[in-house]
C-alpha cells in the first residue's frame, strides 16, 4: 500500500505476466554475459536485447496504464500524498528538474527491487531447506542472539 495503493489479484493474468518479466530481466542481467565486459559484443546480441527491452517496454506500459494514469487522476495536490506514487507525481509538478521518465524509472526499480528481493528469499529458503546444516547454524545463532527467551 505504501508503495502505490494498488493491489492485484495473484489469479491476474496480466499480473502475472509483468512480474514474470521482471524476474526475466532480474535473471538475465545477473547473468555476466561476455557483452556485460566487451561492449563491443553488442552487435552480436541484439536479439537478446531485443528480448530485454520488449520485456521492459510491456512493464512500463503496464506501470504507465495501471498505476500512473489511475494516480494522476484523482491527485489533489491540496491533500498529502497517499503513497509513494503520489509523492512522486507532486514532486513532478514543483520541481522543474523532473520530469516522467524519472518517475516511470523510480516506479520500475521499486517495483522491480521488490521482484528481486522475493527471489533472494526463495534462493535463500531453498538453501536453508536443501542444506539442513545450514539450518542448524541459523537457529543455534537465533537461540544465542535471543537466549530462547523471545521472538526474534
Amino acid at each position: 500500500q505504501y508503495m502505490c495503493s494498488t493491489s492485484f489479484d495473484y489469479r491476474n493474468v496480466e499480473f502475472q505476466k509483468i512480474v514474470r518479466y521482471f524476474d526475466e530481466i532480474f535473471w538475465e542481467i545477473n547473468q555476466g554475459y561476455a557483452v556485460d565486459f566487451l561492449p563491443w559484443l553488442l552487435p552480436f546480441y541484439s536479439g537478446h536485447m531485443r528480448k530485454i527491452s520488449d520485456w521492459a517496454s510491456v512493464i512500463r506500459k503496464f506501470i504507465l496504464a495501471r498505476i500512473i494514469d489511475q494516480h494522476r487522476a484523482s491527485l489533489d495536490p491540496g491533500v498529502p500524498p497517499k503513497d509513494f506514487t503520489d509523492a512522486l507525481l507532486l514532486h513532478l509538478e514543483e520541481d522543474p528538474n523532473m520530469n516522467w521518465q524519472h518517475i516511470i524509472f523510480e516506479l520500475e526499480d521499486f517495483l522491480g527491487g521488490h521482484s528481486a528481493v522475493g527471489n533472494l528469499v526463495m534462493v535463500t529458503l531453498t538453501a536453508i531447506v536443501k542444506y539442513p546444516e545450514i539450518a542448524k547454524r541459523i537457529q543455534a545463532e537465533v537461540d544465542s542472539v535471543t537466549a530462547g527467551t523471545r521472538y526474534p
